[in-house]
């Protein structure tokens, strides 16, 4: 855990000061978690920070203070309340069980903590309908954003979120429930190679801005498969990143069973 007087901490302490400054009355909470929290970051690891506001918004921003790279997640903590509830989301659920409250103005983040460590000790809840059409509509909506966007740095942003919601859907679908981001990273290498490089390279910063956006476009269309408006995107640009384009890992029912009738991955 970082001490006050600790480059680490010395870094903390100016992002905390600036979150307050930018969100003023709306800020509620700020949560340390990652590496960071767990004490076993390097000075090459990212802080993740989660920070909770009474503005109805999701941002996930990337920011440097003093050098070192922050992670910073802003929801509404009633969008974490229903998340934490439907216990389908591994990565954020452990995000709010492992972590250390750095301000919590109302109470807001110990509620929410207490939450995620119930849902984590319960265990991940059978994966329905409702929960596939939410992660494949949050899916579409940033990857349509990408698509419109031309700035790189709000493509980078967004290639954050889409990511993390890639993850989310190839956890969901394969029943995973990792303690460690890196831990999962690991288990999707181990079971989908393509998906797995795709998303390391989407990640970096130096790739060309339309190639990076048809990247996205055949990974989301690997774990989606039956959107047209992807599909369309996916098939004019998979040739150009050299990628062949599949019907998806779990987009429908059918997609499912044909991928785990080929024996394809691991169920």
């Amino acid at each position: 855990m970082p001490t006050e007087h600790s480059a680490l901490g010395l870094a903390l302490t100016l992002a905390v000061e600036t979150l307050k400054r930018e969100f003023g009355g709306d800020l509620l909470s700020i949560i340390l978690t990652g590496s960071a929290h767990s004490e076993t970051s390097t000075e090459f690891s990212d802080v993740d920070l989660c920070v909770l506001t009474r503005r109805p918004f999701v941002q996930r921003q990337r920011r440097t203070f003093m050098n070192r790279r922050f992670d910073i997640f802003v929801d509404p903590p009633e969008r974490i309340e229903e998340v934490i509830g439907a216990r389908q989301a591994p990565f954020l659920i452990l995000m709010y069980a492992n972590c250390r409250i750095i301000l919590d103005t109302d109470g807001t983040a110990k509620t929410l903590i207490e939450a995620a460590k119930m849902a984590r000790d319960l265990g991940r809840a059978e994966p329905d309908d409702g929960n596939r059409f939410r992660y494949r509509s949050e899916i579409v909506d940033i990857f349509l954003n990408i698509l419109e966007s031309t700035d790189p740095v709000t493509v980078n942003f967004l290639v954050g979120s889409l990511v993390q919601q890639l993850v989310e859907a190839y956890w969901l679908e394969n029943r995973l429930w990792s303690s460690h981001r890196k831990l999962a990273m690991s288990t999707l290498a181990q079971q989908d190679h393509r998906l797995f490089a795709i998303i390391v390279s989407l990640t970096s910063h130096s790739l060309e801005l339309e190639r990076k956006k048809g990247m996205a476009a055949v990974a989301v269309e690997l774990v989606l498969g039956s959107d047209f408006r992807v599909k369309m995107y996916a098939n004019s640009l998979g040739p150009v990143v050299g990628l062949p384009l599949t019907s998806g890992r779990f987009g429908t029912a059918a997609g499912r069973s044909r991928t785990a009738g080929s024996g394809e991955g691991t169920r």
